[in-house]
């Protein structure tokens, strides 16, 4: 019985620790509006951690619904960052936050994913602030700054596709 009892509890502990979503303590929420157009971002605290921090999940709602944009995970509750969240037009939305950001080109239809983690050859976890600044145009046209850290210096991340993909270089070579 104590064997079973100790099972359980560590599969439950388990699954919780891979959840990604908003399961603990909402500590804030913030949203946005563009016309019928919303973006909520929720923190939660998280539980069943030896160290818990913060999961911040980016939602889009909109005519047809409700859809998850993204979600990140940081060490430690930090308020949401409200330069994060951008709204072009009605259809061009973006998103960022730590090394993730998301782009929407149909209303919030459909959502495009940069992760630095997977993007960048010389990235070391854990620069949550490594996305300072993004900048975008109507055209797709835009800039990415990201920030140093211990194993990376400081960089401009351009695109001429809102972000679908992003070259190393300055906001004036974004042509090429």
């Amino acid at each position: 019985m104590s064997i079973s009892l100790i099972l359980t509890t560590a599969l439950l502990v388990t699954i919780n620790l891979g959840q990604t979503g908003c399961t603990g303590k909402k500590f804030e929420t913030w949203e946005v509006k563009n016309g019928n157009q919303r973006i909520v971002v929720t923190a939660c605290r998280e539980q069943f951690r030896y160290n818990p921090g913060a999961i911040y999940e980016f939602e889009f709602i909109g005519e047809s619904g409700r859809s998850s944009i993204m979600s990140f995970r940081h060490d430690d509750p930090v308020p949401i960052n409200k330069e994060g969240v951008v709204f072009l037009n009605e259809d061009v939305i973006y998103v960022y936050m730590g090394w993730k950001y998301a782009i929407s080109t149909d209303g919030g239809g459909t959502w495009d994913t940069w992760n630095g983690e997977y993007a960048l050859a010389d990235w070391e976890c854990c620069n949550y602030y490594l996305i300072d600044k993004v900048e975008m145009d109507e055209t797709g046209k835009g800039s990415m700054s990201l920030s140093e850290s211990r194993t990376m210096p400081a960089r401009i991340m351009v695109t001429n596709d809102y972000g679908k993909s992003w070259t190393e270089g300055s906001p004036d070579n974004s042509e090429k």
